[in-house]
């Protein structure tokens, strides 16, 4: 299954847990953050954003723009992973059927 809370059930197992109300949250940036800590310290930035399957003119335009990020794991519905696949293979990382690690700079590159 692609859902997220499938990721975040994992985060739970593997002892992260958030602080952050979800019903809290900026909405006034491009993605939607939770953050998780452990208890050794680790931190983890959960990002949200919803793309409307193979249009992915705006994430583009945000990732092509914003240069903080440099690699994110995508979690996307079909029609969108595709699109991905289509437009920049060189930047896709499989992680499963429906995720990827996305290599943002190269993104930006071409």
């Amino acid at each position: 299954s692609w859902s997220p809370d499938y990721y975040l059930d994992m985060l739970y197992a593997m002892g992260f847990q958030t602080s952050d109300p979800s019903d809290h949250m900026d909405t006034s940036s491009f993605f939607l953050e939770r953050r998780y800590g452990d208890a050794q310290g680790k931190n983890i930035s959960v990002l949200y954003h919803e793309v409307d399957g193979e249009d992915i003119a705006e994430f583009e335009s945000y990732i092509k723009q914003n240069t903080t990020l440099s690699k994110i794991v995508l979690l996307g519905y079909p029609k969108t992973m595709h699109a991905m696949y289509s437009y920049y293979p060189e930047s896709m990382e499989p992680l499963g059927t429906n995720s990827a690690i996305v290599d943002l700079d190269k993104i930006r590159d071409k």
